[in-house]
């Protein structure tokens, strides 16, 4: 699964993606660049599911579409329909599940805005926005409630949930927060033991959109390498800092409430 976590302050978006490339199994076998800009609509797309597809949507948005505000004109039917006709034709396979998440300037709104685009769900809305508003965010793969925690001790997150309101930084913040998606196992698509492995590596790509332009750079880089499974570093607590575990019997939401109270550490 490729990480793909978009962030919004109030004059530009952050999308930052990992770079790994893998096997079934899990194993690095490449590291690629999984977030492309398309400069006719001052936008930046990434993909989750087929990977190798990206370029395809930027191709058939960049032809399709005259600016980022006109995405949304009837987007289901023109990459949908074209994107299997190209796997059908020239592939000569059916259309395999993707997800795209583009993020881009609307000069309409002056001001930056995303959506994702889910293939795989025909019967409805394939189209949806993503939250835009300062301190919107979508982050994919979602944090686990420990890595979430593990966050919060490195106050790079706020106790309750994701909170980086008016403040993220992509050194600061964007680093640990995909420290922490590296750390979270993930079934590969083939496993001859069913037990989970690390498939977020290579590097750290993180891509600006404002109203001036389109920037990216590589923030963050991990070593791995093609022919060996990654092996992310153990979470190290900050010096002073204790965890405090809330009861074990809450479900979910009484959680949630136990940590807004709570915090999730003590100094």
């Amino acid at each position: 699964m490729t990480a793909v976590n978009v962030v919004f302050a109030k004059d530009r978006v952050y999308l930052l993606t990992d770079g790994a490339g893998y096997t079934q199994l899990g194993m690095p076998i490449g590291f690629v660049q999984k977030a492309i800009t398309v400069p006719s609509l001052h936008a930046v797309i990434s993909s989750q599911g087929q990977a190798a597809g990206i370029g395809l949507a930027a191709q058939i948005l960049s032809t399709n579409f005259k600016d980022f505000d006109h995405l949304t004109d009837d987007i289901e039917r023109k990459l949908y329909a074209e994107y299997r006709l190209h796997c059908e034709q020239f592939s000569g396979v059916p259309i395999t599940p993707f997800r795209l998440l583009i993020a881009g300037w609307s000069k309409a709104d002056n001001c930056p805005k995303g959506f994702a685009f889910d293939s795989t769900n025909e019967t409805g809305e394939m189209f949806s926005w993503l939250d835009n508003n300062p301190g919107g965010w979508a982050i994919i793969p979602a944090l686990s409630d420990e890595e979430e925690s593990n966050l919060v001790a490195q106050n790079v997150m706020t106790p309750g949930g994701v909170d980086f309101v008016g403040r993220f930084n992509p050194i600061r913040h964007g680093i640990p927060l995909m420290e922490a998606q590296r750390r979270m196992p993930m079934a590969p698509l083939t496993s001859e033991t069913g037990e989970g492995v690390s498939i977020i590596g290579g590097y750290i790509l993180c891509s600006e959109i404002n109203a001036e332009g389109i920037t990216q750079k590589i923030i963050h880089r991990w070593k791995d390498d093609v022919g060996r499974m990654i092996e992310p570093d153990a979470f190290q607590a900050p010096t002073g800092a204790t965890k405090i575990v809330p009861p074990r019997h809450l479900n979910r939401e009484q959680r949630r409430a136990w940590e807004r109270q709570h915090g999730k550490i003590v100094a």
